[in-house]
C-alpha cells in the first residue's frame, strides 16, 4: 500500500514540475516577443505596444477588456479548428517509417 502510494506521489511530483516547466517556458517566450515587438515596432502602435500602454496607464479599461476577449477569442477558434480536425488520428503518418 505505501509503495503505491509513493508511486502516486512520484507521478504527481514529476507532472507538477513539467507543468511549472511549461508554463515557465509559455511566460519567457510570451514576454520575449512582447519585447522584440516593442523595440522593433518603430513609431507605429502595434497591438502589443497598446496593451502594454494601457497596463501601466489604464485610461479605458473596457475597452481594454473587450480587446483581450476578443483576441483570445480570435486565438481559440484555430486551436479548436486544429483539434476537430485531428480528432481520432491516433495513428502518426510515417510513423513505420
Amino acid at each position: 500500500m505505501a509503495a503505491a502510494r509513493d508511486d502516486i506521489y512520484a507521478a504527481l511530483f514529476l507532472s507538477l514540475k513539467i507543468a511549472g516547466l511549461a508554463t515557465a517556458i509559455a511566460g519567457i517566450i510570451g514576454t520575449m516577443a512582447a519585447l522584440v515587438t516593442i523595440f522593433t515596432a518603430g513609431a507605429e502602435q502595434t497591438l502589443p505596444i497598446w496593451f502594454y500602454a494601457e497596463l501601466f496607464r489604464p485610461r479605458a479599461r473596457p475597452v481594454t477588456n473587450v480587446v483581450a476577449v476578443m483576441v483570445m477569442g480570435v486565438t481559440f477558434v484555430p486551436i479548436l479548428l486544429a483539434q476537430r480536425l485531428t480528432r481520432g488520428t491516433e495513428e502518426v503518418r510515417g510513423a513505420s517509417r
